[in-house]
C-alpha cells in the first residue's frame, strides 16, 4: 500500500501538469520527428527557465535528471580523483560522483548552516589533492557560499552547487566559468515534470554540457578528448516543463503559505531550529531540528496517528555510504540527521488543508517536547 493510500496528508503529493495542459507544446517535436537529443522543444524550455533564473552571460542546460546534471560538469571537465561532498546529504549527490568517473570524499557540516564550513573546507584543501567541491543547498534553502566559492578559487577547484530543490527566481550570480548551478525537476520537487534536471552555467560551458550529456558526441560524431552518459531530457519532459512554466509563480505562492504557517507554530517552542523566512526556499518540504532524537521520533510517531506523514531528513548520512570515504569524522550531520523531521508541503494545498496540517503539527509538538 502506497503513502498516499495509508496517511491522508502524504509526505509528497506531486503535482505534474495534465496531458492536455502540455501536448500543444509537442507540436514542433511532430512536425520535425525530432523527440531527443537538444530538440526544438527542450530549446524552447531552456530559453524560457534561462529567462527566470539567468544572469548576464549565464543559461540552463537540461539533462534527463539532476544527478545526470551534476555529473555533466565533472565530466565535461575531465575531473577525475576526489571530489568532496557533504556528509549530510541525498545520496544522489554521491551517484553523480561515481557516474562522473571519480571519487566521492565525505566531509562534516557546519551545525547552523547544515552546510560544508569555509574553515573547513579550507583545511582539507590546503592539505589534500582536490579537483571539485559539490556545495549541497540543504532542501533548497538559499545560501550564500560565496566564502566557499572564494576558497575554491584560490585552489583552483571546480565549484557545483547541488540546489535540487531549490529552483526559484531569486539567485546569485555565477561567480566564474568554474561554477554550475544543478536543479531537480522531479516529481517529488516544487518544479515537477516527473523526471529532469537544469544545470546553471557561464553560456561559454553549454556545448561542452551537452557533449557530456550526449556520449561525447555532437550531430552523431565524436567529439575529440570527450566522453558522456546518456543525460539528455526528452522533448515530452521539456513540454511539460513549460506548462509547469504557466503556473510555478503561482504554485510557490501556495507552497509559501504551509511555509508561513508552520513557522508562526513552531516559533511557539524555544528549542526548535528551523527556517524563519517564507521566501528562503521553494519548499520541498519543511525541515525542522529537534533538540533530542527521542523528541524527533515521538512526533514521528504521533503525527502518523493523525494522518499526516512526515519523514526524517538526510538519513542516514552519507559517512558510512557504499563506494564514498569520509575524510573527516562528521558528528554534525549525525546529529542533525538524527533530530531532523521534514514537514510536508503542497503544490495544491487548500487553506482548510493548510490549517489541518499545521494543528496536527501544533498537537503533535506538544506531545513530543513534554514527553
Amino acid at each position: 500500500m502506497t503513502q498516499n493510500a495509508t496517511f491522508r496528508f502524504p509526505f509528497i503529493r506531486p503535482v505534474v501538469p495534465p496531458i492536455a495542459k502540455w501536448a500543444g507544446y509537442l507540436d514542433p517535436a511532430y512536425r520535425i520527428k525530432w523527440f531527443s537529443n537538444f530538440g526544438p522543444v527542450v530549446r524552447q524550455f531552456e530559453t524560457e527557465l534561462s529567462a527566470r533564473l539567468c544572469h548576464d552571460d549565464e543559461v540552463i542546460t537540461t539533462a534527463n535528471s539532476c544527478t545526470s546534471g551534476i555529473a555533466s560538469p565533472l565530466i565535461a571537465r575531465n575531473i577525475s580523483g576526489t571530489v568532496l561532498i557533504p556528509a549530510f546529504t541525498f545520496p544522489a549527490t554521491v551517484s553523480a560522483v561515481i557516474m562522473a568517473g571519480a571519487e566521492p570524499r565525505v566531509l562534516d557540516v557546519d551545525l547552523d548552516t547544515w552546510c560544508l564550513s569555509p574553515s573547513l573546507l579550507k583545511k582539507v584543501l590546503c592539505s589534500e589533492k582536490c579537483n571539485a567541491v559539490v556545495l549541497v543547498a540543504p532542501f533548497g534553502l538559499r545560501q550564500n557560499f560565496s566564502p566557499q566559492i572564494e576558497i575554491c578559487r584560490e585552489h583552483n577547484v571546480l565549484v557545483l552547487i547541488d540546489n535540487a530543490a531549490g529552483l526559484d527566481t531569486r539567485t546569485r550570480p555565477l561567480v566564474d566559468e568554474d561554477c554550475f548551478e544543478i536543479y531537480s525537476l522531479h516529481a517529488t520537487k516544487p518544479f515537477a515534470i516527473g523526471e529532469g534536471g537544469a544545470i546553471r552555467s557561464r553560456a561559454g560551458e553549454a556545448e561542452a554540457l551537452r557533449h557530456a550529456l550526449n556520449f561525447g558526441l555532437e550531430h552523431g560524431k565524436a567529439v575529440p578528448g570527450c566522453w558522456g552518459i546518456n543525460g539528455k531530457l526528452p522533448e515530452v519532459s521539456a513540454a511539460i516543463g513549460l506548462a509547469v512554466l504557466e503556473d510555478f509563480d503561482d504554485m510557490l505562492v501556495r507552497r509559501r503559505a504551509v511555509a508561513k504557517q508552520y513557522i508562526g507554530t513552531l516559533r511557539e517552542h524555544e528549542r526548535l531550529i528551523f527556517p524563519s523566512d517564507p521566501d528562503q526556499a521553494p519548499w520541498q518540504a519543511f525541515p525542522v531540528v529537534f533538540p533530542s532524537t527521542s523528541a524527533a521520533e515521538e512526533f514521528i510517531r504521533h503525527s502518523a496517528t493523525q494522518s499526516l506523514y512526515v519523514r526524517r531528513g538526510y538519513s542516514p548520512t552519507l559517512e558510512g555510504w557504499p563506494r564514498t570515504h569520509a575524510m573527516t569524522s562528521c558528528p554534525n550531520a549525525r546529529s542533525l540527521s538524527e533530530r531532523m523531521v521534514l514537514l510536508p508541503v503542497y503544490s495544491d494545498a487548500t487553506a482548510d488543508e493548510i490549517e489541518e496540517m499545521t494543528a496536527i503539527v501544533r498537537k503533535g509538538l506538544r506531545h513530543a517536547l513534554t514527553c
